[in-house]
């Protein structure tokens, strides 16, 4: 289990990190300072209000998934500390919402669509 908490303390450190990273390109991207700007993709819509305005997708979507890491923290710290105090429930039990998706040994972040 402190294994757990320190691979979920990693992944919500390095979420941190990432989600600073996002918001100062978000920052970066705004109308007023356009320093930086996130591809277009053919097809891609911006907003319904400004169609021709360029939405920060893949950072806003990293930072959600910083989020999500933080709260993934806080959940798996519980669920360690209620199963080493009563162990009634499988070792698995609350990892189902807290375990990040790995598939043959990779983290598995296809479903972000940032590619």
């Amino acid at each position: 289990r402190d294994r757990h908490a320190e691979f979920l303390g990693a992944c919500a450190s390095i979420g941190a990190t990432i989600e600073t990273i996002a918001v100062e390109i978000r920052h970066l991207q705004r109308t007023e300072v356009r320093e930086v700007r996130e591809p277009f993709r053919v097809g891609q819509k911006g907003s319904s209000a400004m169609p021709h305005k360029r939405n920060p997708i893949t950072a806003e979507r990293l930072t959600g998934l910083a989020r999500i890491l933080r709260a993934n923290l806080m959940a798996g710290l519980d669920d360690g500390i209620v199963d080493a105090l009563f162990r009634f429930s499988r070792p698995v039990s609350g990892a189902y919402f807290w375990c990040p998706p790995v598939r043959n040994g990779h983290l598995n972040v296809s479903r972000l669509d940032l590619l």
